[in-house]
């Protein structure tokens, strides 16, 4: 029942829930420590891919989002209606 069996079963935790189902009859304190690793390295998993999915959506998104909407506006108004246009529509891209 060594820690080390946790660890492994943190940073893999599909084979630590294939070692806690094999051992969890026979060697029951290295079946908890591998299962106590699978569990807290899932949902470890599960909490770290939603911290990073709210941090892209809410912050870097946003700033792609405006810089896309900006450059669009410029090109639009700028570059395919012409100069003269660009200067009557500028607020639009404000």
């Amino acid at each position: 029942g060594s820690f080390g069996w946790a660890v492994l079963g943190f940073f893999f935790p599909l084979i630590g829930l294939i070692l806690f189902l094999c051992w969890m009859n026979t060697k029951k304190k290295s079946a908890k420590q591998a299962g106590i690793g699978a569990l807290v390295g899932f949902f470890g998993g599960i909490i770290l891919v939603g911290l990073l999915g709210f941090l892209f959506y809410f912050v870097i998104w946003d700033n792609v989002q405006d810089s896309m909407v900006t450059n669009t506006c410029q090109e639009y108004y700028g570059f395919i209606l012409g100069q003269e246009y660009y200067d009557l529509w500028n607020d639009e891209c404000d």
